[in-house]
């Protein structure tokens, strides 16, 4: 992952530097003009550096971004050594805290979760007894269910 956006990188400021290059160039010997067999020859030009020099300069490139992530993990493993150390030497003596910390942890996880589904229990028995309750509160005012008013006798409407 890392080489792929390094990769990305060096392509990117490769064709930066060139395209840079190619008008300075162009600028300074065709008065600025832009002409077709100027862009015919750099894609030639392109084409030969991918086949013959491109391929070389690849694997090189793709080696020093290996090297430079071995490096980097290597100086990481460096600086975490001191920290393993430190942890083994103090896992020992404080190991029953730990447990002690992680049982309260989990007992704190059930306690939320009971808590948490109590919550949505009385949600939905809340919202259950709110639709009857409304539904009774429609029938006295002459409506439906569905909210639609019903007719009552006389041919009247409320």
């Amino acid at each position: 992952m890392i080489s792929a956006i390094v990769l990305f990188i060096q392509d990117l400021l490769f064709c930066l530097l060139f395209a840079l290059a190619a008008s300075l160039l162009l600028y300074q010997t065709n008065d600025g003009q832009l002409r077709l067999s100027a862009i015919v020859v750099m894609l030639l030009g392109f084409i030969l550096y991918l086949v013959t020099v491109g391929r070389w300069s690849k694997r090189f490139w793709t080696l020093l971004t290996i090297l430079v992530q071995m490096a980097f993990c290597w100086i990481g493993a460096l600086l975490i050594y001191p920290l393993r150390l430190l942890w083994r030497w103090l896992k020992k003596p404080f190991g029953w805290m730990i447990g002690r910390v992680r049982g309260i942890n989990n007992r704190f996880k059930q306690r939320f979760e009971l808590k948490k589904q109590a919550r949505i229990q009385r949600k939905q028995a809340k919202e259950k007894d709110n639709s009857e309750e409304f539904a009774a509160k429609r029938k006295l005012a002459g409506q439906s269910p569905d909210g639609k008013r019903i007719f009552v006798s006389g041919g009247r409407r409320k």
